[in-house]
């Protein structure tokens, strides 16, 4: 028999500990919330397109939204995303155990926020073993 599982919860907590030393502030789903400190960046990692229940395998794709406080004149702060870029394209292949693997990134400008942040989205292919939700 079959049950179906989603592992979404502790894949996210991997990620965002995988993801820490490029920023200091990392969360999943949405952007942190304002603080009394301002940030200069920060990467959200979330999975923008539904996740089916395949029989063996979940496909499906994965964010990391890289963002960076704007200059002081307003403009895109490209050195900062490009670090940030270059810090999480050398972790993939991402497989940091038997239940996923990130691979595939491609790589989205989306621009200024309106809230003096620009993003770089990066989506990537993550397939998500769930043999385990057969029950003998």
């Amino acid at each position: 028999m079959r049950v179906t599982k989603f592992y979404i919860s502790g894949i996210l907590k991997e990620l965002l500990e995988i993801l820490s030393g490029i920023s200091d502030h990392v969360s999943s789903g949405n952007r942190p919330s304002a603080k009394q400190k301002q940030m200069k960046d920060f990467i959200v990692v979330s999975f923008p397109a539904s996740i089916p229940d395949g029989k063996v395998v979940q496909a499906t794709t994965l964010r990391i939204d890289l963002a960076a406080r704007n200059t002081v004149n307003g403009l895109e702060n490209t050195p900062r995303l490009q670090e940030m870029l270059d810090g999480v394209t050398a972790l993939f292949p991402i497989h940091p155990s038997a239940r996923y693997t990130v691979s595939n990134p491609t790589l989205a400008l989306k621009g200024d926020d309106g809230l003096g942040f620009s993003h770089w989205l990066v989506n990537a292919d993550i397939l998500i073993n769930h043999t385990d939700s057969y029950e003998y």
